[in-house]
Formats: structure tokens, C-alpha cells, sequence
């Protein structure tokens, strides 16, 4: 006799299915308000639900419902690990690769399910009152033949909201620096469930005017485009540390571990493995020097915008995030793309609001000394907070020069009768700033170009404008 197959009455519409002991559990975990008050005792637990054996009555699932339907779920309760532990890598990766290749050779429901759900199975977090280190666990968690939609690994979350400063400071400690200002800078919250949010979507979102035609389906014999193995690292090497998963639970940054050196051999195997089911599957820079000005005042209220906020954070998360986000790199790409120099003022404003900022978030007063040595690269004693002024040449040489070739074939000119806007400016500006010093070798590298202004004394590397090396420097601690 088959036992008896359950269904949640506190879940409508949902496809699970449960044991009574698995339904016990979910009710426990799941649904503890309503355990509490009563609403489901434990003696008349059977008789509130649905009873139906495998493959009968309400209970069991249609063959029209398909196994990706449970994936919403699993992402809601099944906690997932944000990194593998380097022991687990080569284990997991290979664990993957035998899925995937189950996925491309049988092409079977089963086999993508076991690919969809990997995350939710083997990499999920382990439970704290198991024996052993997280590794081991981990390495368990692959090995198991667990199925995700078995109910012990569901977990209850914790409710209430995390505050915004932590969500901000983990986001800078796993490296997703664009998320952490994503969120220091928005003044974005939920929309509220509500009639007025559904019309506002049905207004931003409105049915077709006219019937939809869509095209027959493509020839089969039609050879498509077909990724490499350099093409797959490529694409991985493209997403941003913290990128989130899908429905699927695998993040970029599992995949960047699993082929990575540290997974070994199954590592290599697995950037086949992802190149066989990728083909199993079938900026603004302105133009004109006028506009220029603008662009860099316009990122100039950009950082004064952030001083506030950064405030709220501590001084260590502050400073980080105006060195990899709020102050060069806001103005990289125009530095790189157009003549910064030829606009002191501008730059000038920018690298004063950056100075503002700085004494901010680190609760010092900086004067000129001080604020020339903060402004050095890491290498070179500062905090690697660059001035727009010191780094706007170097980034424009090092950017003109790395495009010169394609420049040239993408405009036809051959030898030397072509050339580009500024550049023997350029060239000038920095001969003169530089004491005529010879070019540097490697004139596409925006270091080697940056590295003339600074010259070693006594081991110690200090900036030739403004710094003896007899003068002292108070050290800068962030609080």
C-alpha cells in the first residue's frame, strides 16, 4: 500500500507534496504562527489536509506542471552558500560537469532538473549543528542524492528587515562595490501591493494594439553562431563581483570558483563542459570639447551628492567606496576620452569636492601636505584617493595610444597620415609637467605614464610636486 501523499493547507495552489512527518516539519517551519495558535494540532493534523496516493486525486501533479515550478520556492527557503570552499571546488565542479554532460547526452526532465536545482542540493548552506568544517560539510552536501524538494532543507527565515547600512557593508566586504552605491544612492522602496500599483503597471505595460504574428521556427539544418572556450571564460570574466543568481541559484562568481585554479583538474573540465551547453542551446563620452566641461561638473555634484550618505557608514566602508567608485572612477572614462586638462577649472572643482568629501568621511583636517600625500597611490604611501589633475594625461596617452592601430584600420588610413584630436597636446602638456622626461615604452599603460611623476627615495616613493622627502607627514588612521 502506497502512503498517503499530502498537500499544505496553508499553501494554495502549491504543487508540494508531503509525507505526514514532511508535512509536520513544513508546518513547523514554515507556518509557526499558525502551529501556535492552534489553527493545526498535532492529532488532527491528517484530517486538515488533502490525502491523495501517488499519481490520484488532487494532490499529485499534472503532467502539464513542470519541475521548474518549484524553483521560485527553493530560492525563497533554501539558503545557498555565496562561496565554495577551495577544498569543496574540485568536487563541485565535477559534480557539475557530470550533470551538464547528462543535460547535453540524454536531454531528459530529469537531467535538467538536477542541473536547475545543483545550487539548492549541493551548494546549499549546511546546517551549524552538523559535525565537521564548513568544507567537509560542503563536500557531503555534493555527495548526497538529496532531492530539493525535500522539505528538511527548507529553512525559515528571519524576519524583519536587515538595516541598509549592514546589506551596504556586506556588499563591499564580498566586492560588489556598484551594488553597495546602488543602494547608498537610491531613494528607491517597494511598491506597495495595491490596485493603484497594478494600474501603474498595466499603464507602463499595455496589451498589444494588434494581433502578434511571430516567425516560423528557424530550419534545423541552419548552422548557428558557436561559442569557444575563450569565448565562455570571457563572459564570466564580464560579471561584476555579488552578481546575483537567477531561479537556479548559481551566481557568477560559483562558476568564476568552480574554474578557477583552485578547483583543479575538474575546473578546466567544467569550461568545456559550459562551451558544449552554450552551443547545445540553440558608454558616452561627448564628442565636442564644449560639452566636456559639463560632463565633469555633472560629476562633480555627483560626488558632493555622496558626502552625506557616506557619512552614515563606517570610515573604513566610506573610503573604499570613494576610491573604487564615487571619485576616479566616476571620471575614468572621460579622462581616458577626452582633454580634461584643457578644463582647470573643472578639474579643479572636482578634485576640491574630492578633498571636501575625504576630510569628511575620515573626520580629519587635511592641508596641503597632508592632502598631496592621501592623494599618492597605495604603492606610494596615500590612499590611493587620485586627483583628477595628476591622473588626466596619463589616462588620456595610455587611451589614445592602445587605440591608434584600430583607429587606423577602422579609418582606412594607412602609415603615418593618420592622426588623432589632442593627442600632440597631450604629448606637450605632459613633456612640460614631466621636465621633458623620455616616453615611456609601454605607451598604452596609463601606469607607465602616471609612475614618471613619482620618482624612489630611499625605498620610499614620494610625489615631485609638492613633497620633499625630509618633509614630515602626519600618518592618516581611519577611524
Amino acid at each position: 500500500m502506497s502512503l498517503p501523499v499530502l498537500t499544505c493547507p496553508h499553501c494554495p495552489g502549491s504543487s508540494r507534496v508531503f509525507s505526514v512527518h514532511g508535512l509536520r516539519v513544513h508546518m513547523g517551519r514554515m507556518h509557526k504562527n499558525a502551529a501556535r495558535s492552534g489553527a493545526v494540532s498535532q492529532v488532527s493534523l491528517v484530517d486538515t489536509v488533502n490525502i491523495s496516493t501517488p499519481g490520484q486525486g488532487p494532490a499529485a501533479l499534472s503532467p502539464a506542471q513542470s519541475p521548474l515550478d518549484g524553483l521560485a520556492a527553493c530560492k525563497a527557503n533554501i539558503p545557498v552558500l555565496r562561496h565554495i570552499p577551495k577544498g569543496a571546488r574540485n568536487q563541485a565542479a565535477g559534480k557539475l560537469c557530470d550533470i551538464i554532460d547528462s543535460c547535453v547526452t540524454n536531454n531528459g526532465v530529469d537531467e535538467w532538473s538536477a542541473l536547475l536545482s545543483f545550487a539548492y542540493t549541493a551548494l546549499r548552506v549546511p546546517a551549524k549543528e552538523l559535525p565537521g568544517n564548513m568544507t567537509s560539510k560542503v563536500k557531503s552536501n555534493i555527495m548526497s542524492s538529496v532531492n530539493s524538494h525535500d522539505d528538511e532543507l527548507y529553512v525559515s527565515r528571519r524576519s524583519g528587515s536587515r538595516s541598509i547600512k549592514k546589506i551596504i557593508e556586506t556588499k563591499v566586504f564580498e566586492g560588489d562595490f556598484r551594488g553597495a552605491v546602488r543602494l547608498l544612492m537610491s531613494d528607491d522602496s517597494f511598491a506597495p501591493g495595491d490596485a493603484d500599483t497594478l494600474a501603474s503597471l498595466k499603464l507602463k505595460h499595455p496589451d498589444p494594439s494588434r494581433p502578434l504574428s511571430f516567425p516560423p521556427e528557424p530550419d534545423p539544418s541552419i548552422t548557428v553562431l558557436s561559442v569557444t572556450v575563450e569565448d565562455v571564460l570571457s563572459a564570466l570574466a564580464s560579471f561584476y563581483s555579488g552578481s546575483a543568481a537567477g531561479l537556479d541559484g548559481i551566481r557568477p562568481g560559483h562558476l568564476k570558483e568552480l574554474v578557477s585554479v583552485s578547483a583543479g583538474e575538474n575546473g578546466r573540465r567544467l569550461v568545456g563542459c559550459l562551451t558544449r551547453l552554450a552551443n547545445f542551446l540553440p558608454s558616452g563620452s561627448p564628442i565636442f570639447l564644449s560639452a566636456v566641461p559639463e560632463a565633469i561638473t555633472s560629476r562633480t555634484q555627483l560626488l558632493l551628492s555622496a558626502q552625506e550618505r557616506l557619512k552614515d557608514l563606517s570610515a573604513h566602508v566610506a573610503i573604499i567606496l570613494l576610491r573604487m567608485c564615487f571619485a576616479l572612477p566616476k571620471i575614468t572614462y572621460l579622462m581616458r576620452t577626452t582633454p580634461t586638462w584643457l578644463c582647470p577649472e573643472e578639474v579643479s572643482s572636482f578634485d576640491n569636492a574630492l578633498k571636501l568629501v575625504v576630510q569628511s568621511v575620515l573626520n580629519v583636517s587635511l592641508d596641503g601636505p597632508q592632502w598631496r600625500q592621501a592623494a599618492l597611490p597605495i604603492r606610494c604611501g596615500g590612499l590611493g584617493v587620485r586627483c583628477a589633475r595628476d591622473v588626466g594625461l596619463p589616462a588620456f596617452l595610455a587611451s589614445a595610444h592602445g587605440v591608434a592601430n584600430l583607429v587606423t584600420v577602422l579609418l582606412g588610413t594607412n602609415g603615418d597620415g593618420g592622426s588623432m584630436p589632442f593627442v600632440s597636446d597631450a604629448v606637450s602638456a605632459w613633456l612640460s609637467l614631466s621636465s621633458n622626461a623620455a616616453i615611456p615604452e609601454s605607451k598604452h599603460v596609463q601606469r607607465a605614464w602616471d609612475d614618471i611623476g613619482f620618482t624612489k627615495v630611499g625605498g620610499n616613493e614620494n610625489n615631485l610636486k609638492g613633497i620633499a622627502p625630509s618633509e614630515p607627514i602626519p600618518n592618516i588612521e581611519l577611524a
